[in-house]
């Protein structure tokens, strides 16, 4: 190669088409082009790999249900185009395929390996899709296509993993050459300024998410009667509360540790505003602490913490998430606002029975646990629900002042000796 001298410092002379150019406009408009082309074959192959995990799980409608939506609502209830592609592609599996075959309730494995593979990609091509749509100026696309490398890594993780299940999916009806050729017309017109729908598919990208919701709840609650919801609620303030009675149960060997947990979930619902599900969550944490483990003489502190923390402490953000929601509920559902048809309840309401269901698998494997230190489950129920009766029901101005003062005294009471060791710890 054809060097040059200057001031005794030799400098080579580079071949222009091995420079790198980051700004050059017609360099990047080639570029772009071209990873634009990538995203929709990486759009293409993260559909149908969504459409084969719905055939995987077929045979339990309910979980194929419930898989949809969380991957739409780990998305942030996005209805960008790239949401809305793996939408129709859902509701095109679904009402064409699945539906009409009417199958049993079973469960899938495989898909809880494959999840967050699924939600990570939809992510990430997401983030690609929205670079690319509004990006006008020159940049440096090298790192643009490290990041569609990782995507494609990250697919092909994802296929490996459903290769394993293809004969099951194939079984249950799943043809990749049938369906290709609906997901290619979506995907490719991606990118273009105005995508018009024709007036069947602008209808049913609309009505995809209620479609998907509808099914997981009991039919009577579709009835246009508030009151059928706020059973509803009522049942999960009853779950919930039998899952906090049974983290005090595990924790009860070392009773500041159960205090402090108690404590925690208070202060999260006060500042997740969940006054009135505070309350009632208030009244079961004193109940179960003053007739149950209090008289039994427990060690206030037995070490530094309870033998159960970690177990119970993994669950914390599922119980703060959980009132959050269920207290949104209990807002809106006193206040005579919306209805249980408004598709913002209908998935708060799912929200909290996921987030039910989680606590309930953490706790699982401590049940023998719980019970050994005196949980009973059937004799705290019907305790619980004539506690969460009255949730709905409005009080007047002096009963609601009174109950407030009540409250005020049972928490203080239940946190007694974590307010005297704070005070304690500040005295000089």
């Amino acid at each position: 190669m054809a060097s040059s001298s200057s001031s005794g410092v030799v400098r080579r002379k580079l071949r222009p088409f091995l420079r790198y150019e980051p700004y050059s406009s017609g360099r990047w408009l080639v570029e772009k082009e071209e990873m634009k082309n990538e995203v929709i074959r990486l759009g293409i192959r993260l559909s149908v790999d969504v459409a084969q995990s719905m055939f995987l799980l077929c045979d339990d409608t309910r979980t194929m249900l419930l898989f949809c939506f969380e991957l739409w609502r780990d998305t942030k209830g996005s209805t960008n185009p790239v949401m809305e592609r793996l939408l129709l592609v859902m509701d095109h599996v679904y009402t064409k395929d699945i539906k009409p075959k009417n199958k049993v309730f079973q469960s899938s494995e495989l898909i809880k390996a494959t999840y967050m593979d699924l939600s990570k990609g939809i992510k990430d091509l997401r983030g690609l899709f929205d670079y690319l749509k509004r990006s006008h100026y020159p940049c440096d696309y090298r790192l643009l296509w490290s990041s569609i490398a990782e995507c494609k890594q990250l697919l092909k993780q994802l296929e490996d993993k459903l290769m394993s299940a293809e004969d099951v999916s194939k079984a249950n009806g799943f043809v990749k050459e049938t369906i290709a050729p609906y997901i290619f017309n979506l995907w490719k017109s991606v990118f273009d300024e105005e995508t018009v729908f024709d007036e069947e598919t602008a209808t049913a990208k609309n009505m995809i998410i209620p479609n998907l919701v509808r099914p997981l709840l009991n039919e009577s609650l579709l009835k246009r009667e508030d009151f059928r919801m706020q059973e509803e609620v009522v049942r999960l303030g009853v779950e919930l509360s039998l899952h906090v009675a049974e983290t005090m149960f595990l924790l009860c060997d070392d009773i500041r540790s159960m205090l402090q947990f108690c404590l925690r979930i208070w202060n999260d619902a006060v500042i997740g505003n969940s006054p009135l599900v505070l309350e009632k969550l208030i009244h079961v944490m004193h109940n179960v602490y003053a007739k149950d483990i209090k008289p039994k003489n427990g060690v206030y502190r037995n070490g530094c913490r309870s033998v159960q923390s970690r177990l119970v402490w993994a669950t914390l953000k599922d119980f703060s998430d959980g009132i959050r929601d269920l207290g949104h509920l209990v807002f809106i559902l006193r206040g005579g606002q919306g209805s249980n048809l408004d598709c913002g309840l209908v998935f708060t309401l799912i929200s909290v029975e996921q987030v039910v269901k989680k606590i309930e698998d953490k706790l699982k494997c401590a049940k023998g646990v719980s019970e050994a230190n005196g949980f009973a489950r059937e004799a705290m129920e019907s305790i619980f629900l004539d506690l969460w009766k009255s949730v709905f029901d409005e009080e007047a101005k002096e009963a609601r002042q009174t109950l407030k003062v009540i409250n005020i005294g049972i928490r203080n009471d239940l946190f007694l000796p974590i307010f005297k060791e704070l005070a304690a710890a500040v005295a000089p």
